[in-house]
């Protein structure tokens, strides 16, 4: 057997079907298998996917199989190869990685079984996974593929580091954003008057008219990126 890498988390139960049958003719006898769980995957972040499938009886017994999976860059690899033992010597000649190896089926009366394995990746572009069950004497018997595309990881919420300042110019007050944390790309404008929400007062600039005098202003700033959104609240400001 060949150690899995660090990365890569593989969960499976003992097999406790057993068979002595002659290796029956995969094509024409029933084997299936198929990969599932997810539609995309997140750079860094854990991943579990299941390998379902169908081994047919021999007997009274379903035909003893074992699972692998291998994973690929479609750069480096177009299609799945055809067999297990291929697969296994490609992946790591072209910079792929093995997700499960000789790993028991432990099929149900009925020749059905069901495998949770999983992933990190860590980096982000496409990953195909290519599924193989093989018999006792290494021959494939069933084979899936499926293709995963793999997003960057999401920045960290914007965090205020100081908060919104007011500056008054002339019959302007401006509000200043203050610093962030986690690379904000957009900001966003409220003011309030005398901590009441002001409607369509939603630019940085606030122009001070005469029925703010005797009252105080604030902005409220919230900052977006990607990973999410933050909000700070300036002091208030006195209008005369």
């Amino acid at each position: 057997m060949r150690s899995m890498p660090a990365f890569v988390v593989v969960a499976a139960t003992a097999a406790v079907a057993l068979g002595t049958a002659a290796v029956p003719t995969w094509a024409s006898d029933g084997f299936s298998l198929q990969l599932s769980g997810s539609s995309s995957a997140v750079a860094g972040q854990p991943l579990s996917l299941t390998a379902t499938g169908k081994n047919p009886a021999v007997g009274d017994y379903p035909y003893v199989t074992y699972l692998d999976v291998e994973l690929f860059r479609p750069s480096a690899v177009a299609a799945c190869p055809a067999t297990q033992s291929a697969a296994g010597q490609l992946a790591p000649a072209t910079g792929g990685a093995v997700l499960a190896w000789d790993v028991p089926t432990d099929s149900d009366a009925a020749g059905n079984f069901s495998i949770p394995f999983g992933l990190t990746p860590l980096a982000p572009g496409p990953v195909l996974l290519c599924g193989y069950t093989a018999g006792l004497a290494g021959e494939t018997l069933a084979t899936a593929s499926m293709t995963l595309p793999v997003q960057s990881s999401a920045p960290a919420t914007p965090q205020s580091l100081a908060p919104p300042h007011l500056r008054r110019s002339g019959h302007q007050v401006i509000c200043d954003a203050g610093r962030w944390s986690n690379g904000p790309t957009r900001f966003s404008f409220a003011w309030l008057v005398d901590g009441r929400g002001q409607p369509g007062a939603t630019g940085r600039i606030l122009l001070v008219t005469r029925k703010l005098r005797g009252h105080k202003v604030q902005c409220r700033v919230t900052a977006s990126n990607d990973g999410g959104r933050g909000t700070a609240l300036s002091g208030r400001l006195s209008i005369h």
